[in-house]
């Protein structure tokens, strides 16, 4: 985390000053880093349904980009609804994705 960041946070949270002056800036890193935009995709893409059953839709929307390791926003917004809802996204997951897009 910046020094600035970890000075702001200090400055509005009392408690995390304290321990960040007790412990020093958190070191941990995600092992997976995925943009926002691929961060709410999946999080969408995984509102009330199994893991496995997001997965699976998720590889499906993936596949129809060929030759990306994943989509990007333009990407998304120029797929029709009925090739997304194809890979088996319903239509309030397009919609919120969709909206992603301005994130």
């Amino acid at each position: 985390m910046p020094l600035q960041a970890l000075q702001h946070l200090a400055r509005k949270d009392k408690v995390m000053g304290r321990l960040i002056e007790r412990v020093g800036p958190c070191t941990l890193k995600p092992a997976n880093r995925r943009n926002p935009f691929e961060a709410l995709v999946h999080s969408v893409a995984h509102q009330q349904l199994h893991g496995n059953a997001a997965a699976a839709i998720l590889r499906r929307v993936k596949a129809l980009y060929t030759g990306k390791r994943f989509p990007n926003p333009a990407d998304i917004l120029a797929t029709s609804d009925k090739h997304l809802r194809a890979a088996g996204l319903s239509r309030a997951k397009v919609a919120a994705i969709r909206a992603c897009h301005a994130l």
